[in-house]
């Protein structure tokens, strides 16, 4: 590729053509470079936040649909029939559906029920849809599945949105919102149609075939529509498409510096629970003392200061509450601010957890305060602390993005039963306090560091882990058994063992190729995982500090070399990597892909089919 060695700073002369280059940083998508496709297989079967390149905390578009191109499938058709993988989708695969209506004089539909929060929140529904046979109209609409709700109508001729806002059955406390048609070509449009629901626990999404604008009439067993791409999103707005086989699918998360809004890369995490049960701030009531959110409380030891709930917000995509404490203290205080009970969140012996929470300095000052503690607490069966892993945090007026602090700690005593995050400020008797807080999306995850926050409204939520990978022809067609080179260039948040950067496999353990993070705080390169063969270590990693490092590598015996930011070469020509693999793992074991994550940021992740010279390797990782 002509233009590809410009961007590897540190080397100028000309390279071998590449044949597969993840730019994730510079591309912000899963597009290989070479290829101007998208190879990589990414899944999350759950909703997951990321700082935007704006600032904002956002949540990846996650498709809450199954089987979004299998309308035969999890689907129920009524009054109609599914033929499955009869015409061209827009993604130019054979995997558009027809559903045909029936000769019963009914509504003459297919839909799938999805969960929904409890909570009223804006859902919008997409279909991608081109017309068949006949004259019918289509129709979206989102119902609770028992009393009603919206639907809006479309042509699939033209685009043209006949009805915005149909009512379906009798439904209270929703409200019709936005319609969308976008030409997609070759007689497809994409038609979207969102709602604002209630407290409702089942959400429909319904697609009609409609007769003009009648929803119930005799159908002619002939007319039909072709359909792709379902997606159900919670939003007001259509995001991207997402597919999904047997579980919700989210998209891949490209991450920020909140600060400077530099451009990481690729978002790869385990799979983490915050146990916090509601860090949204659902049920606070501003006043003086005001009320805390559901299920949060405060305790004040000594007297004479206040506590005021200012209010609550968003900065920069995270939900916060602002809360003043003042007065002139008449004893040691000690003002405890906790964000779910002390007997709320089991934990035993020997685990560690993290606490983490944006704080900023919205009004006043620390003046007369001694300490503002972070506190990470274990406690017994009663609730009772029995330990404490405190530290001092001192948050400036800074925007709250740019401040999140972080305590982690093991359990050490074998009483322990629960575990508690506090927020603590401390003052002299005696002593004028004036200082107002505001606080986000506080987070409580079992593990060693802290990931990117999981929002909470009434219970604990899991986001799932996310997972790449290069397989089929999508990886032969680029890979080289014999002989190559790959680049790597990321970032970890997690120190200690077991984070796999990228490899190759087969499948097995003992015939795999990776690049990995030790125990030890180094880099290693092994290019192949059996026993006695080749581990190549190479410097020291520290957590989100920025590394290059290439690998390259003969297959079967011979040499390999790695290299990490310009270094020392390391060599060993014991071995090299498996002969025969057939996928590319990205962030996570090639021998179990899903496993042993990277925890980080993957900027890029290049391969060239031939073993560059060590000095290359050298100037590639400058």
């Amino acid at each position: 590729m002509s233009g590809l060695t410009k961007t590897f700073i540190g080397y100028s002369s000309d390279l071998p053509r590449a044949t597969l280059d993840l730019n994730f940083a510079e591309n912000k998508s899963l597009v290989d470079n070479v290829s101007s496709n998208n190879l990589v297989t990414f899944t999350r079967a759950s909703a997951g936040t990321y700082v935007h390149s704006d600032g904002l905390v956002k949540t990846a578009t996650t498709n809450l649909l199954l089987r979004s191109e299998e309308f035969g499938t999890t689907w129920v058709n009524s009054a109609s029939t599914n033929n499955a993988n009869v015409a061209t989708a827009p993604n130019g695969t054979l995997t558009a559906d027809e559903v045909v209506e029936n000769n019963t004089n009914a509504q003459h539909r297919i839909e799938q029920q999805a969960t929904k929060p409890a909570v009223s929140l804006n859902y919008v529904f997409s279909v991608y849809v081109k017309r068949g046979t006949g004259t019918r109209n289509i129709a979206l609409g989102l119902t609770d599945g028992t009393t009603g709700g919206y639907a809006a109508l479309f042509d699939p001729d033209d685009g043209t949105v006949v009805s915005s806002s149909v009512a379906i059955g009798s439904i209270t406390g929703w409200t019709s919102g936005s319609t969308s048609s976008t030409l997609i070509g070759n007689g497809w449009w994409r038609f979207s149609f969102s709602v604002t629901s209630n407290t409702a626990t089942r959400l429909d999404a319904v697609v009609y075939l409609v007769n003009g604008t009648t929803f119930n009439y005799l159908g002619d067993s002939t007319s039909n529509m072709l359909l792709w791409g379902a997606q159900l999103e919670q939003s007001s707005t259509v995001g991207e498409y997402i597919p999904t086989t047997s579980t919700i699918n989210s998209a891949p998360r490209f991450d920020h510096n909140p600060a400077t809004g530099e451009s990481l890369g690729l978002l790869v995490e385990e799979q983490r629970t915050n146990s916090i049960r509601n860090n949204t701030m659902v049920g606070a009531v501003a006043g003086t003392p005001g009320t805390l959110p559901t299920n949060w409380s405060g305790s004040t030891t000594g007297g004479g200061v206040t506590r005021e709930i200012v209010g609550t917000g968003t900065e920069n995509g995270i939900t916060y509450i602002d809360i003043k404490v003042s007065g002139t203290t008449t004893g040691a205080l000690f003002f405890g601010l906790r964000p779910d009970g002390s007997t709320a969140i089991a934990a035993s012996n020997g685990q560690t957890w993290t606490f983490s929470n944006y704080v900023r300095l919205i009004a006043g000052s620390f003046t007369g305060i001694t300490q503002l503690n972070y506190v990470l607490a274990y406690n017994d069966v009663g609730g009772t602390p029995i330990q404490f892993v405190v530290g001092g945090i001192t948050p400036t007026s800074a925007a709250l993005n740019t401040q999140r602090f972080v305590r982690t700690g093991t359990a050490t005593n074998a009483a322990t039963a629960f575990v508690q995050g506090i927020l603590q400020i401390e003052a002299p008797t005696a002593t004028a306090i004036n200082i107002t807080l505001r606080i986000g999306l506080p987070q409580l995850e079992q593990g060693a560091f802290a990931t990117s926050v999981i929002p909470t409204t009434g219970t604990a939520v899991t986001r799932s882990a996310d997972v790449a990978s290069i397989t089929g022809t999508n990886f032969s067609s680029w890979y080289r058994q014999d002989e190559g080179t790959v680049f790597a260039e990321a970032r970890t948040q997690q120190s200690g063992a077991g984070h796999i950067l990228a490899g190759v496999s087969t499948g097995s353990f003992a015939s795999s190729a990776y690049l990995s993070k030790e125990s030890d705080n180094l880099l290693r390169a092994a290019p192949d995982a059996a026993p006695a063969n080749l581990n190549i270590t190479l410097q020291t990693v520290s957590t989100n500090v920025l590394f290059k490092c290439s690998l390259a590598f003969t297959a079967g015996i011979g040499s390999a070399s790695a290299v990490m930011n310009g270094g020392m070469v390391g060599t060993d020509a014991s071995t090299g990597i498996p002969t025969i693999v057939d996928r590319l793992a990205i962030g996570c074991a090639p021998w179990n892909i899903g496993t042993t994550l990277w925890n980080g940021t993957i900027r890029r992740l290049t391969y060239w089919p031939t073993r560059l010279s060590d000095t290359i390797l050298q100037n590639i990782t400058k």
